[in-house]
Protein backbone atom coordinates (compact mmCIF):
# COMPACT_ATOMS: atom_id res chain seq x y z
CA UNK A 1 0.00 0.00 0.00
CA UNK A 2 1.12 3.54 -0.76
CA UNK A 3 1.63 5.86 1.85
CA UNK A 4 1.13 9.41 1.75
CA UNK A 5 3.86 11.87 3.16
CA UNK A 6 0.91 13.40 5.51
CA UNK A 7 0.29 9.42 6.74
CA UNK A 8 4.67 9.20 7.46
CA UNK A 9 6.16 10.29 9.98
CA UNK A 10 8.97 12.56 9.81
CA UNK A 11 11.47 9.41 10.18
CA UNK A 12 9.52 7.31 8.09
CA UNK A 13 9.39 10.58 5.25
CA UNK A 14 13.12 10.91 5.78
CA UNK A 15 13.31 7.34 5.05
CA UNK A 16 11.57 7.13 1.85
CA UNK A 17 12.94 10.40 0.69
CA UNK A 18 16.80 8.67 0.93
CA UNK A 19 15.04 5.14 -0.75
CA UNK A 20 13.72 7.89 -3.61
CA UNK A 21 16.87 9.80 -3.90
CA UNK A 22 18.93 6.89 -3.88
CA UNK A 23 16.33 4.88 -6.66
CA UNK A 24 16.27 8.18 -8.90
CA UNK A 25 20.28 9.07 -8.91
CA UNK A 26 21.55 5.30 -10.21
CA UNK A 27 18.20 5.95 -12.70
CA UNK A 28 19.22 9.21 -14.02
CA UNK A 29 23.01 7.91 -13.99
CA UNK A 30 22.21 5.16 -16.47
CA UNK A 31 19.82 7.34 -19.03
CA UNK A 32 23.09 10.32 -18.84
CA UNK A 33 25.04 7.57 -19.83
CA UNK A 34 22.92 7.32 -23.03
CA UNK A 35 24.05 11.20 -23.98
CA UNK A 36 21.59 13.06 -25.56
CA UNK A 37 20.12 10.86 -27.35
CA UNK A 38 17.35 9.78 -25.03
CA UNK A 39 14.92 12.74 -23.38
CA UNK A 40 16.46 14.91 -21.19
CA UNK A 41 13.51 15.95 -18.98
CA UNK A 42 14.09 14.27 -16.30
CA UNK A 43 17.18 14.68 -16.02
CA UNK A 44 17.06 18.21 -15.57
CA UNK A 45 13.92 17.71 -13.26
CA UNK A 46 16.28 16.09 -10.90
CA UNK A 47 19.41 18.34 -11.64
CA UNK A 48 16.97 20.94 -10.65
CA UNK A 49 16.16 19.37 -7.09
CA UNK A 50 18.08 20.67 -4.29
CA UNK A 51 18.84 17.63 -1.96
CA UNK A 52 20.69 18.56 1.12
CA UNK A 53 23.04 15.47 2.02
CA UNK A 54 21.45 15.52 5.31
CA UNK A 55 17.93 15.70 5.85
CA UNK A 56 18.10 16.52 9.81
CA UNK A 57 17.65 20.02 9.77
CA UNK A 58 14.46 20.16 7.36
CA UNK A 59 10.89 21.39 8.36
CA UNK A 60 7.89 19.03 7.58
CA UNK A 61 6.93 21.44 4.58
CA UNK A 62 10.45 20.82 3.13
CA UNK A 63 10.30 17.17 3.28
CA UNK A 64 6.69 16.76 1.96
CA UNK A 65 7.69 19.30 -0.52
CA UNK A 66 10.89 17.46 -1.40
CA UNK A 67 8.85 14.22 -1.81
CA UNK A 68 6.22 15.15 -3.48
CA UNK A 69 9.00 16.76 -6.26
CA UNK A 70 11.02 13.32 -6.28
CA UNK A 71 7.63 11.10 -6.40
CA UNK A 72 6.70 13.08 -9.77
CA UNK A 73 10.08 12.78 -10.95
CA UNK A 74 10.28 9.05 -10.50
CA UNK A 75 7.01 8.70 -11.78
CA UNK A 76 8.01 10.13 -15.41
CA UNK A 77 8.47 7.88 -17.90
CA UNK A 78 11.82 9.62 -18.94
CA UNK A 79 12.96 8.66 -15.51
CA UNK A 80 14.02 5.15 -16.73
CA UNK A 81 16.58 3.89 -19.02
CA UNK A 82 13.32 2.08 -21.32
CA UNK A 83 11.10 4.44 -20.91
CA UNK A 84 13.53 7.33 -21.76
CA UNK A 85 14.65 5.03 -25.14
CA UNK A 86 10.52 4.30 -26.18
CA UNK A 87 10.12 8.39 -25.69
CA UNK A 88 13.18 8.70 -28.11
CA UNK A 89 11.81 6.35 -30.24
CA UNK A 90 8.13 8.41 -30.24
CA UNK A 91 9.91 11.33 -31.00
CA UNK A 92 12.27 10.32 -33.66
CA UNK A 93 8.50 9.26 -35.56
CA UNK A 94 7.29 12.57 -34.98
CA UNK A 95 10.66 14.61 -35.70
CA UNK A 96 10.21 12.75 -39.28
CA UNK A 97 6.74 13.70 -39.78
CA UNK A 98 7.45 16.86 -38.84
CA UNK A 99 10.58 17.59 -41.18
CA UNK A 100 8.24 16.38 -44.32
CA UNK A 101 6.11 19.18 -43.41
CA UNK A 102 6.33 22.74 -44.90
CA UNK A 103 7.59 25.16 -42.58
CA UNK A 104 3.44 26.46 -42.23
CA UNK A 105 2.36 23.39 -41.24
CA UNK A 106 5.07 22.90 -38.78
CA UNK A 107 4.30 26.73 -37.29
CA UNK A 108 0.41 25.17 -36.91
CA UNK A 109 1.29 22.14 -35.98
CA UNK A 110 3.40 23.64 -33.04
CA UNK A 111 1.05 26.16 -32.20
CA UNK A 112 -2.26 23.41 -32.03
CA UNK A 113 -0.28 21.39 -30.12
CA UNK A 114 0.20 24.22 -27.18
CA UNK A 115 -3.10 25.49 -27.44
CA UNK A 116 -4.15 21.82 -26.14
CA UNK A 117 -1.27 21.34 -23.94
CA UNK A 118 -2.24 24.87 -22.41
CA UNK A 119 -5.90 23.61 -21.60
CA UNK A 120 -4.88 20.43 -20.23
CA UNK A 121 -1.88 21.44 -17.68
CA UNK A 122 0.61 19.30 -16.82
CA UNK A 123 -1.39 16.28 -16.91
CA UNK A 124 -0.77 15.82 -21.02
CA UNK A 125 2.96 14.81 -20.62
CA UNK A 126 1.69 11.21 -20.12
CA UNK A 127 -0.19 12.03 -23.94
CA UNK A 128 1.78 14.01 -25.84
CA UNK A 129 2.79 11.66 -28.42
CA UNK A 130 -0.82 10.80 -28.96
CA UNK A 131 -1.72 14.45 -28.97
CA UNK A 132 0.77 14.95 -31.67
CA UNK A 133 -0.86 11.91 -33.38
CA UNK A 134 -4.18 13.46 -33.56
CA UNK A 135 -2.51 17.56 -34.76
CA UNK A 136 -0.74 15.80 -37.05
CA UNK A 137 -4.02 13.88 -38.25
CA UNK A 138 -5.69 16.84 -38.32
CA UNK A 139 -3.38 18.86 -40.13
CA UNK A 140 -3.17 16.30 -42.89
CA UNK A 141 -6.66 15.84 -43.15
CA UNK A 142 -6.99 19.23 -44.11
CA UNK A 143 -6.68 20.81 -47.53
CA UNK A 144 -5.47 24.24 -45.96
CA UNK A 145 -3.88 25.83 -42.73
CA UNK A 146 -7.71 27.21 -41.55
CA UNK A 147 -8.03 23.81 -39.27
CA UNK A 148 -10.39 24.62 -36.70
CA UNK A 149 -8.17 24.46 -33.52
CA UNK A 150 -10.97 25.63 -31.15
CA UNK A 151 -12.97 22.72 -32.18
CA UNK A 152 -10.08 20.65 -32.20
CA UNK A 153 -9.00 21.55 -28.79
CA UNK A 154 -12.70 21.39 -27.46
CA UNK A 155 -12.99 17.70 -29.09
CA UNK A 156 -9.77 16.62 -27.31
CA UNK A 157 -10.91 18.52 -23.76
CA UNK A 158 -13.97 16.29 -24.21
CA UNK A 159 -12.83 13.18 -24.47
CA UNK A 160 -10.27 13.85 -21.64
CA UNK A 161 -13.43 15.19 -19.25
CA UNK A 162 -15.79 12.11 -20.15
CA UNK A 163 -12.96 9.76 -19.93
CA UNK A 164 -12.59 10.67 -15.90
CA UNK A 165 -16.85 10.97 -16.08
CA UNK A 166 -16.74 7.00 -16.84
CA UNK A 167 -13.84 5.74 -15.12
CA UNK A 168 -15.40 7.69 -11.94
CA UNK A 169 -13.73 6.81 -8.20
CA UNK A 170 -10.28 6.40 -8.33
CA UNK A 171 -8.94 4.99 -12.07
CA UNK A 172 -5.06 4.39 -12.22
CA UNK A 173 -3.07 5.26 -14.84
CA UNK A 174 -3.14 2.60 -16.80
CA UNK A 175 -6.95 3.23 -16.92
CA UNK A 176 -6.56 6.70 -17.57
CA UNK A 177 -4.36 5.83 -20.45
CA UNK A 178 -6.28 3.41 -22.14
CA UNK A 179 -9.48 4.81 -22.48
CA UNK A 180 -8.77 8.07 -22.88
CA UNK A 181 -6.24 6.95 -26.08
CA UNK A 182 -8.98 4.90 -27.41
CA UNK A 183 -11.04 8.13 -27.31
CA UNK A 184 -8.35 9.69 -29.12
CA UNK A 185 -8.13 6.92 -31.77
CA UNK A 186 -11.53 7.91 -32.79
CA UNK A 187 -10.62 10.93 -33.90
CA UNK A 188 -7.95 9.93 -36.53
CA UNK A 189 -9.36 10.09 -40.27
Amino acid sequence: MIMSSRDMTDSELKKEIRKLNNSLSKRISDIRGMGDTVPQYAIKKYEELNIPENLRWIDRKELNSLYRQLKYIDNLKTSTLEGAVKAQNQWETHKSILNYMSEDYRNKFWEMYEKITEHMGGTYLAFKYNIMDIVEDYLFGSTSLNVDMEKAIDEIEKAYTDTFKELRSNPDEEEIFLLFTNKLQSFRK
